[in-house]
């Protein structure tokens, strides 16, 4: 089985601001909801190998999961994991005024054409289709529990590629998968299957959140 995880939360997913390729950490509550995922997890599955986007926020987050297996994996970096990259739109907040390529991305995704110096959706999904076909067909992850830590956009491509839902006109499923949230995919005999999708185990209600967002800050 293939584990796809977002990373947790960081400064920027809460400030509303472009991350895409720019490095930027886990936040105090991001660190939070990976330790409440890796809690719950341990006791369910057993990551027998696990990947990651080499950005620390996905990084980091493995190391959260994995820390709270027995005996856990090495994690391997994989480049071609890291985010989408949105070139010079990046660290601007979508609070500010409307982005046009943003409003296009998340609306009419088929359409969409990147600001100078960002990945288009087919530059990136050659690099993701890729890294996953690469994992899936490593024969040291037969038979094996794969954690692959990274990103929306990366998870979203990847998952938009197995549904086979045709040129980008339903990139996003099901939404942005949510900080820390976990997709479950089999790889067996029958084919590539999306089996759960964007399973959270942590509270989400609203003033859960509040709540312990002011009590972790940044």
């Amino acid at each position: 089985m293939i584990y796809l995880m977002r990373h947790g939360e960081t400064d920027w997913n809460k400030e509303r601001r472009i991350q895409g390729s720019t490095d930027i950490p886990l936040n105090k509550f991001g660190v939070h909801l990976a330790r409440v995922t890796a809690h719950a997890l341990e006791e369910i599955i057993h990551f027998d190998r696990c990947y990651s986007s080499p950005l620390s926020r996905a990084v980091r987050t493995a190391e959260i999961v994995i820390s709270e297996q027995h005996n856990p994996p090495e994690i391997i970096l994989e480049k071609d994991l890291r985010e989408l990259s949105f070139g010079e739109l990046e660290g601007k907040s979508i609070l500010e005024g409307e982005i046009e390529e943003l409003d296009v991305l998340f609306k009419n995704p088929s359409e969409y054409r990147p600001s100078s110096g960002g990945e288009t959706l087919e530059e990136l999904d050659k690099r993701t289709w890729n890294v996953f076909l690469n994992i899936i067909n490593n024969p040291k992850n037969f038979d094996k529990n794969v954690l692959i830590t990274a990103h929306g956009a990366v998870i979203a491509s990847i998952l938009n590629h197995i549904r086979d839902a045709g040129y980008y006109n339903d990139f996003w499923g099901n939404g942005v998968p949510r900080n820390c949230a976990l997709t479950k995919i089999s790889t067996e005999d029958e084919g590539i299957k999306i089996i759960k999708e964007n399973v959270i185990f942590y509270d989400a209600r609203q003033d859960w959140v509040d709540e312990l967002k002011n009590k972790y800050g940044k």
